[in-house]
C-alpha cells in the first residue's frame, strides 16, 4: 500500500510552499495519530514502536501520551547514536503524535466497543426472533 501512495497516488506531489509544507505535515500527523488510535482499538498486530508504547503504558501506568512521548524519545536516541538523518518534522512528530494519539484514543474506543455490542445485540436478538418465530408457528394442514 505505501509503494501505491508513493509511486502511483501522490506520484507528482511536491509542495514546494514552506506555509503548504507545514499543512500537509500537521494533516499528516493528526491522520497518522488517528490511524494508530484506530488500529490499537482493533488489536491488529502492533509495530515495534506501537507495541512499546502499550507496554510502557501498561506496566509503568504512564499515560498513552507519555508512553509515546518515550518510545519515540528512545527511538530518536537510537537514530543519534547511529548518524540517523533527524529533521525538524522528525522531532515533531516525535512529541506531538503522542497527544494526538491521547486525544483520539476514547472516542474510537467508545466507537469500537459500541459499535460491537449493537451489533452484537441485533444479531443476537435477530437470531432470537428466528428461533421464536420458528417455535410459535403452527403447521396449516
Amino acid at each position: 500500500m505505501i509503494d501505491f501512495w508513493l509511486l502511483i497516488g501522490l506520484k507528482d506531489f511536491d509542495p514546494q510552499n514552506l506555509i503548504f509544507q507545514i499543512i500537509v505535515l500537521l494533516t499528516a500527523i493528526i491522520i497518522l495519530g488517528m490511524g494508530i488510535s484506530i488500529y490499537l482499538q482493533a488489536k491488529f498486530p502492533a509495530n515495534p514502536m506501537d507495541r512499546l508504547m502499550e507496554v510502557i503504558h501498561e506496566r509503568f501506568g504512564f499515560s498513552i501520551r507519555t508512553a509515546k512521548l518515550i518510545a519515540e524519545s528512545f527511538a530518536l536516541i537510537l537514530a543519534f547514536l547511529f548518524d540517523g538523518t533527524i529533521g525538524m518534522a522528525t522531532v515533531l512528530v516525535a512529541f506531538t503524535t503522542g497527544y494526538i494519539i491521547q486525544f483520539f484514543y476514547p472516542k474510537f474506543e467508545f466507537l469500537f466497543y459500541n459499535t460491537r455490542q449493537v451489533l452484537f445485540r441485533s444479531e443476537f436478538t435477530l437470531f432470537f426472533v428466528k428461533l421464536k418465530s420458528k417455535k410459535s408457528t403452527p403447521l396449516k394442514t
